[in-house]
């Protein structure tokens, strides 16, 4: 440690964090779920003792992301965190602590984009560091441990071309190597950094979402970072089960539904080739008509900017992960307010700057005709639950309207629509004949109603089930100790459905 510059990070800290290290204050944070870090070397006494404390707020108002609101009831009762999302709002640190060294000059952030060509690819990067301006920069791409491409250059960015090449994507992850290396005059490595990249292309064309220039179909669950016996805190073993889960059911995708999840996760899925629609915290920008969300005074100029500067630290985090194919920048916000127009025109515009590559979209819950910014995005997202919050136990019905429904979002936009949550609560080994509400065969009769639906219509290019495994929200007279819309039980434990889903996505039984 003697000599070099040390640093601290936190993987999350939800949702405001204080840092002191030694008594004084090193720096502090606003936004769960992301990671940040600082430099404590003048801070810290090699060879000693050192005391680190870490303040933690969960407290959320109208400014943050998630936004939420203290409500103080008169008669001097006890003030109440009222939010506006359906998951528990735990506190504490979330995911790991490191404390390392690097030397006085380290690289800090690499960009990776690569575009394939006939016969080879390109790929483009950017390096950021500090410390002394090194003499120059060694960039390598690896195949495993082959080098197939090199360059020694005094610049911050550049290009290399190699082929023939592998793409990446599901049922073949294929991932390569870029070593970026800070040389000294002499030659000596100063600092030196290597992180994994696939190559393929993500567009949307017409009615369809092209994967490597071929339509593709997203099939999977949301999740939850959420179990039994650990709440949110990470828990690596628990990524693996889920998303081998993910996999025995046949899904090539998940949404990061509603918060960015742990780096690890992520890294998974490039590894497991897992399709992603990585997801911005920003969900609970809706009062579900109690009031007007997107007015001043509640959603103002530094809730948005909150907003921007946790979708730049999710973009920075996450921009080199093949797996990520499209950027949510919000769930079931108030899209049908006058004011969402003007706020969603800035958030989709910051997230097309610092990304051209992908595409973007947000998660409606508005009806089609109401909604007011679909033409923002790219491809249409939708939340629906006819059958279980509307029309009880009528799945006749919910057919019906799901299919009206999903025509006048395509007939209004003219885009690709995905059906990001369907689900119906069910309490595990309950059974009933014939099927009624929060029994295991009527979830399996509800997924199948959706899925006829859904096969029926062309411009559908993905269903991901709400949700994974039963999870933790705060209590009221509609959950069961929890959400229980889990394909799974909270222990990942199968329902009934689960197995329909993988006959359903497999053909499997």
């Amino acid at each position: 440690w003697a000599g070099k510059r040390i640093w601290l990070r936190f993987g999350a800290v939800n949702y405001r964090a204080t840092v002191w290290v030694n008594g004084r204050k090193l720096t502090e944070w606003e936004g769960g779920h992301l990671p940040f870090a600082a430099e404590a070397t003048s801070f810290l006494r090699v060879g000693e003792e050192n005391t680190l404390a870490v303040k933690v707020n969960n407290l959320l108002d109208w400014t943050t992301i998630p936004p939420g609101r203290v409500v103080k009831p008169p008669g001097g009762e006890k003030p109440r965190l009222e939010q506006y999302f359906d998951f528990f709002h735990y506190a504490g640190i979330h995911r790991s602590v490191h404390l390392y060294a690097t030397g006085p000059t380290c690289l800090h952030d690499i960009t990776i984009r690569t575009r394939p060509m006939a016969g080879k690819v390109l790929v483009s990067w950017t390096l950021e560091h500090d410390g002394e301006e090194p003499y120059r920069r060694r960039v390598r791409i690896l195949d495993h441990e082959e080098v197939v491409a090199e360059v020694e250059t005094a610049e911050n960015q550049g290009e290399l071309a190699f082929g023939p090449y592998r793409l990446w994507g599901p049922g073949h992850p294929y991932l390569y190597r870029l070593r970026a290396e800070l040389l000294d005059g002499a030659g000596r490595v100063l600092d030196s950094y290597t992180e994994d990249f696939g190559i393929r292309t993500v567009a949307v064309e017409g009615d369809r979402l092209l994967l490597n220039g071929e339509p593709v179909y997203l099939k999977g669950c949301c999740r939850h970072e959420d179990f039994h016996l650990v709440g949110r805190g990470l828990h690596l073993p628990l990524i693996q089960k889920d998303l081998n889960l993910l996999r025995w059911m046949g899904a090539n995708s998940f949404r990061t539904s509603h918060y960015p999840y742990a780096e690890e996760t992520m890294m998974l899925a490039d590894r497991l080739g897992l399709l992603v629609i990585d997801e911005c915290p920003a969900v609970g920008l809706n009062a579900w008509g109690a009031f007007p969300v997107f007015v001043p005074g509640r959603v103002d100029e530094k809730t948005l900017a909150t907003h921007c500067r946790l979708m730049e630290a999710l973009y920075r985090r996450d921009k080199n992960h093949p797996s990520v194919i499209a950027w949510s920048v919000a769930n079931e916000p108030a899209s049908e307010e006058e004011g969402a127009v003007e706020y969603f025109t800035k958030v989709v515009a910051t997230m097309r700057s610092l990304d051209p590559t992908r595409p973007v979209t947000f998660v409606a819950s508005a009806a089609a005709e109401q909604d007011r910014c679909g033409h923002l995005v790219d491809f249409i997202s939708v939340n629906r639950y006819f059958g279980w919050y509307t029309e009880e136990g009528r799945l006749d019905l919910a057919a019906e309207r799901l299919r009206a429904d999903l025509r006048r979002w395509h007939e209004r936009y003219g885009k690709p629509v995905m059906l990001t949550e369907f689900g119906a609560d069910t309490v595990a080994g309950l059974h009933t004949l014939p099927p009624q509400m929060f029994s295991e065969e009527y979830q399996v009769e509800f997924l199948r109603t959706y899925a006829r639906v859904l096969d029926e219509l062309d411009f559908v290019v993905g269903e991901h089930v709400w949700n994974l495994a039963d999870f933790m929200t705060n209590q009221s007279i509609r959950r069961v100790v929890g959400n229980r819309k889990g394909v799974f039980t909270r222990e990942r434990q199968p329902k009934m459905a689960a197995h329909y889903l993988r006959e359903r996505w497999t053909g499997q039984k």
